[in-house]
């Protein structure tokens, strides 16, 4: 900080709860205490805003809803910009929508529903800014057929490291377009997103279904990931008791007789299909050909809506139960599907329920659907995402940092199966793992982050560089 002016820090929000909101976030374990919070008015503002702070040597940690688990979106001794304040839709047309970097995915189902649109990709969970996720990648149920979040972009209004607004697509600055997405912030703010619109359906039927062996449900997982039958699917592991399938599935097989399984643990598969009234999917067709256990489907019809916004209630059971603000060390890996099996059994002989405390997602993808340049994956057609979303009990400072190198332990041995990281976790990189986790691609980050953000101002609580 060379040139630390009054004039810039009375811009700043100084006040304890400010500092203490900006400190924290979603993985409630590191707290970098900044200088300030800047909220902007408007974009030209956040620009000169920018432009001072590299001036002064002063480094800025755009944040959205603060959903980071390791301290990515803080900055000690910087200034966090609280881009909730940029949070209008601007547009809707016929296939896009344009809309500030701090609305939610929540803020554009409402818009884009009201033309009768939908975006292809929504994480699932909808309370994150669209910069956020942009940020990062961002998946969910649709990505096995259409992508990532950042594979569903337009074009992107940005504010490189020196104060610049600049406009880019896959046909304007294609460059600062592929650093930026999924770029970890590291090379420019996105402000503005112009995002694909499809046409939305207003029903979804919602299967879940119970399996009793993981080979057999990745089989299965497969095959609805390539037959298209399913607009949506994911998979995920169920602690294999009464209790556990309740609580993992909102006691959604109540009297189901449960199998063996594989001893801890047993598989359950989601699907979605969207249709209208008059075109009702059959649900015997929906799962025509897989090893379901008949007596364990569960069929709901909901507005496409409510489907999107799933997550609700599970939100609001959280929060009452109080572990939505205890830590949450979470790991996700992607695995090539022929090492799969091998990997998923080894990791999950080693855990017990209690060492996640949470969800655990097995999802299926397609690598020719990803084609963002900043997300590392397997050299394989099919790839599994593997998740523990952690919840650290006892939410203690030693139980944290055993989760943490457990998490690493993990990622390594997910890159020794020929997997990678998805960069959004609670493992500790140093700066070597994160030369190894882009490869290929590190070169030409390297080049558009001296390019974007000379001064190296942007975004250091990801530790990248």
């Amino acid at each position: 900080m060379e040139h630390v002016t009054n004039e810039l820090l009375d811009r700043l929000d100084r006040s304890p709860s400010a500092l203490a909101e900006a400190s924290d976030d979603w993985g409630h374990t590191v707290h970098a205490t900044p200088l300030g919070v800047f909220t902007p008015s408007s974009v030209a503002e956040l620009a000169v805003l920018v432009q001072d702070a590299q001036t002064a040597g002063i480094a800025i940690a755009a944040r959205g809803r603060g959903h980071s688990t390791l301290g990515q979106a803080q900055v000690a001794s910087g200034i966090v910009i609280d881009m909730q304040a940029l949070s209008r839709v601007l547009e809707v047309d016929a296939d896009s929508i344009w809309v500030e970097a701090g609305a939610t995915w929540r803020h554009v189902l409402e818009a884009s529903l009201a033309a009768g649109l939908t975006p292809p990709i929504f994480t699932d969970y909808i309370d994150l800014t669209v910069g956020g996720t942009l940020s990062v990648g961002g998946l969910g149920s649709q990505t096995f057929r259409a992508g990532l979040q950042t594979d569903n972009v337009l074009e992107l209004e940005v504010i490189t490291g020196d104060g610049q607004i600049m406009t880019c697509s896959p046909t304007a600055q294609r460059d600062l377009f592929d650093a930026v997405r999924a770029g970890l912030g590291q090379c420019g703010i996105i402000t503005k997103a112009r995002l694909a619109l499809i046409p939305a359906q207003p029903m979804t039927r919602y299967v879940r279904s119970l399996h009793a062996d993981l080979e057999t449900f990745l089989t299965d997982l497969f095959t609805l990931a390539a037959d298209g039958r399913f607009d949506g699917v994911e998979g995920f592991v169920v602690h294999n008791s009464p209790e556990g399938v309740a609580q993992a599935t909102g006691n959604a097989f109540p009297d189901t007789a449960l199998p063996a399984g594989e001893g801890t643990w047993l598989y359950m598969i989601e699907g979605a299909k969207s249709y209208t009234p008059e075109n009702a999917p059959d649900t015997t067709s929906l799962l025509a050909g897989l090893s379901v256990l008949p007596s364990a489907v569960n069929v709901l019809d909901l507005p496409y809506a409510a489907y999107i916004s799933r997550l609700d209630l599970v939100e609001a059971a959280l929060r009452q139960i109080g572990l939505w603000q205890l830590p949450h060390p979470w790991i996700d890996v992607f695995v090539p599907r022929n090492a799969a099996v091998d990997f998923i059994r080894r990791e999950l002989a080693q855990i017990t329920p209690d060492d996640v405390a949470g969800p655990m997602l097995i999802y299926p993808y397609r690598r020719s659907a990803i084609t963002t340049p900043n997300v590392p994956l397997p050299e394989s057609e099919e790839i599994v995402l593997f998740a523990l979303l952690r919840t650290a009990l006892p939410p203690t400072p030693e139980r944290v940092a055993q989760l943490w190198s457990a998490n690493y332990d993990i990622y390594a041995r997910c890159l020794a199966a020929g997997g990678t990281g998805y960069a959004i976790d609670a493992v500790p990189l140093t700066a070597q793992d994160w030369q190894k986790h882009f490869g290929a691609r590190w070169p030409a980050l390297v080049e558009a982050k001296q390019r974007y953000d000379p001064a190296h101002i942007l975004a250091p609580g990801q530790k990248v560089f």
